[in-house]
């Protein structure tokens, strides 16, 4: 040791440090690289430890609560954004507000509170009316109304925005005699082994000139199993490359197992058109 004699005046610096530790003067062990540092974690404030999984999944739900429609106004406003509406309160009652079409006076959309929640009852086909009760708990069966066609949605915040606007906007074309409507109904009276144009399908409907409304609502197509897309083509024959469900490719398919040949690309219009007239 003796070439540590005489440095006692020289270890000054490390008085009352524990030998071995000196690095770690006035710093908690194991946590110098925070020394000073503010925790700052008020957002987690309240939430358990060890939060187990059905507990976190709720967590989660709760934490993205009110970033979906839950408000009437919002509602409202989205129902009467389509052409012909308005707003009516029939029952004398400001909890009960409707969104009518105008001409008809028929509702396609009605709006009340219930149990702390706004409601809103919306008409649906019935190849979809389940599918929407099983996909969300707060879908349920129309609420005073026929539970064969009527469907309640809960704003609880746990569904989907364009989900809602999607069972408004079908409530809308089920109650209106919207072009939509016409055209998915035209389209359904294209028989087996036939095809038909985009501008037969807008005559059918009522107007030859949307031909091109035509696409966009096959390409939206909400039912593809009744409402047989594939078997529009174009005034010449040619298959859809932006066929919706799967591309040119599948659209050949399915017409061929339709008894429709197709032959590059193409069909032959003058053997396979339907023709309204029944040939």
């Amino acid at each position: 040791m003796d070439q540590y004699a005489d440095m006692s005046g020289g270890m000054d610096q490390y008085a009352g440090v524990p030998v071995g530790m000196d690095q770690y003067a006035g710093v908690s062990v194991g946590m110098d690289q925070y020394a000073g540092v503010s925790v700052n974690i008020d957002q987690y404030a309240d939430v358990p430890v060890n939060m187990d999984i059905d507990q976190c999944s709720q967590s989660t739900t709760e934490m993205y609560r009110g970033r979906n429609m839950q408000t009437r106004d919002e509602a409202l406003e989205y129902g009467l954004s389509f052409p012909d509406t308005y707003k009516e309160a029939p029952f004398h009652d400001a909890n009960w507000q409707l969104v009518r079409v105008k001409g008809s006076k028929k509702a396609f959309l009605w709006t009340y509170e219930r149990d702390g929640y706004v409601n809103l009852n919306v008409k649906v086909s019935p190849e979809w009316r389940d599918l929407w009760r099983s996909a969300y708990e707060s879908v349920i069966a129309g609420y005073h109304q026929n539970k064969e066609h009527w469907n309640t949605i809960i704003l609880d915040g746990t569904i989907p925005d364009d989900d809602i606007k999607r069972m408004i906007a079908d409530s809308y074309d089920l109650i209106a005699d919207s072009p939509t409507k016409r055209i998915y109904e035209a389209v359904k009276k294209i028989p087996s082994g036939k095809v038909a144009t985009y501008g037969l399908i807008a005559e059918l409907a009522g107007d030859r000139k949307m031909a091109r409304a035509v696409g966009n609502a096959l390409h939206k197509n909400p039912d593809p199993d009744n409402i047989p897309c594939f078997r529009v083509v174009n005034s010449k024959g040619e298959l859809a490359g932006g066929f919706a469900f799967g591309g040119a490719e599948v659209q050949a398919r399915l017409l061929e197992e339709d008894g429709v040949e197709v032959v590059d690309g193409k069909v032959d219009l003058g053997k396979y058109l339907y023709r309204c007239d029944g040939e």
